[in-house]
């Protein structure tokens, strides 16, 4: 009976040893999207991602235990589950390409099946030391390939961490203000499409819009452009105050991500006596302004809004758990407390402010119906039905009237600029709209109700004609450079 007993115990050095061949396998997606995002992603996150996953290989390997009684057989089959359920995502849109009538409860059960059929197999036609072969290898393959992955990161980890240090040394403070200068409100609505090209393909008229600010003194130009369509290229450009990023730079992305750190027109601003002055995320986050309230610290996301966990729990099983609706909630909230502090919160009797907000509307995700009210998750990224981005468009540009509407009767001799970064580029994709009306952008400015003349100039001939204006100075306009885009 002893013998018996001792015959069936597992030695648990071999537990441990095999157990590793399943968590390798779990951890593997983390290693694997972390290294090709390592520059955006800080490493703290990709660490908290990795828990879940290592908890997931030690439930299902202990599982497997009990079912097997065989360390070996009980890593080999803990990776075969695991790949299942870690890639439950892509097994499902192939199966449904095949078969459209399933849903996610149908191909779960197949999936049941099928890892119980490959459990049974690997039990009944592997032998222990074959199993402790195979399950070694796994091990070292999928740990190699984990390996590797950190390796492709570290130049990303470097650049991460160098710009947090950036940041962190160079932020501005805001000072107290020059009272003899008007305030300047700079709001920059992503995405958002000039009236040209919205008209031509969205059929959104906009005269009713631009007349609506020329009444109110504004200057609107309905052909002005952007360099390209890329926001941290743009913004860049924008408040350096010259094309200082091309597409054609090395690692564009990153260099454009430290130019618009403390970038020259904010310190500019600051040295002429103004308060510098950030709300919402973006500003706060990507630009280093000081914050006029809190906000949720900034995560890297997607253009639709996904986070580093989405992503990896949007390919799992779990993803029909993923409640985008509820974030998207939180960012409703967010981006609406933005603009509403521009219409409720200004002290009009202080002078001397700078307030910029970058808005990530109506860009994606797309959250908000015309009238402001809440769109479903699935339509986040929609752009086939092209009235889900015109839409938020259309809420925006409410916004944005009551935003002037408030601050022009309360200051007539202030000065707002509304811009957007580039115009609709998801749409042009799908629709094949030339690069020149996707790089169409909104372009309005109030100037204490004074004549500017902006009409077709780029967002930075714009600032620099503003600055020109309010400082006497005599800034060039300037062309972009060969390379990016002119009309």
């Amino acid at each position: 009976m002893a013998d018996e007993a001792k015959k069936r115990s597992v030695p648990w050095r071999e537990v441990l040893l095999y157990l590793l061949t399943a968590v390798t396998a779990a951890v593997f997606p983390v290693f694997f999207l972390y290294g090709r995002n390592a520059a955006e992603v800080s490493p703290g996150t990709a660490l908290r991602c990795l828990w879940p996953f290592v908890l997931e290989a030690v439930a299902v390997y202990l599982l497997m235990l009990l079912l097997t009684r065989s360390a070996p057989h009980s890593g080999m089959a803990a990776c075969a589950v695991i790949w299942i359920l870690n890639d439950y995502r892509p097994i499902e849109d192939v199966m449904r390409g095949w078969f459209p009538g399933l849903r996610y409860w149908h191909i779960l059960f197949l999936c049941c099946l099928v890892a119980g059929h490959i459990v049974w197999g690997i039990v009944r036609c592997c032998k222990k030391d074959a199993a402790k072969t195979i399950a070694s290898v796994l091990a070292l393959v999928t740990g190699g390939l984990c390996v590797m992955n950190v390796g492709m990161a570290i130049p990303g980890i470097a650049a991460y961490l160098e710009l947090a240090d950036t940041k962190k040394e160079s932020a501005l403070s805001s000072d107290r203000a020059d009272t003899d200068l008007p305030n300047f409100y700079y709001i920059i609505f992503d995405e958002y499409g000039g009236y040209d090209a919205v008209q031509k393909y969205y059929g959104y008229d906009g005269s009713g819009d631009a007349a609506f600010f020329r009444d109110l003194g504004f200057q609107v130009s309905m052909s002005s452009y952007a360099g390209t369509k890329g926001t941290v290229i743009e913004t860049a450009n924008l408040f350096n105050l010259d094309y200082v990023v091309t597409l054609e730079d090395p690692d564009f992305a990153t260099i454009a991500d430290q130019k618009r750190w403390n970038a020259p027109f904010f310190r500019l601003l600051q040295e002429k006596g103004y308060s510098i002055n950030g709300v919402g995320q973006t500003a706060v986050a990507e630009y280093g302004l000081p914050a006029v309230y809190e906000t949720e610290a900034d995560e890297a996301a997607t253009m639709e809004g996904e986070s580093f966990w989405d992503l990896l729990l949007g390919n799992t099983v779990a993803y029909p758990w993923l409640d985008r609706q509820d974030a998207y909630s939180d960012y409703r909230a967010e981006v609406q407390k933005s603009l509403d502090h521009f219409k409720d919160e200004l002290d009009h009797t202080a002078r001397g402010r700078f307030y910029l907000l970058h808005v990530n509307c109506p860009h994606m995700p797309f959250v908000f119906d015309q009238d402001g009210g809440a769109l479903d998750a699935g339509d986040s990224a929609n752009w086939i039905d092209r009235g889900i981005y015109l839409g938020q468009y259309r809420y925006m540009t409410k916004e944005m009237k009551q935003i002037a509407q408030s601050i022009v009767r309360s200051e007539p001799d202030c000065i707002i600029v509304f811009q957007s970064d580039h115009g609709f580029r998801g749409g042009a994709q799908l629709y094949d709209i030339p690069d020149g009306y996707s790089c169409n952008i909104l372009n309005n400015v109030y100037f204490g109700g004074e004549p500017l003349d902006i009409e077709g100039k780029t967002s930075i001939n714009t600032l620099r004609t503003v600055l020109n204006e309010l400082f006497g100075m005599d800034l060039d306009m300037i062309t972009p450079p060969e390379g990016m885009f002119q009309k």
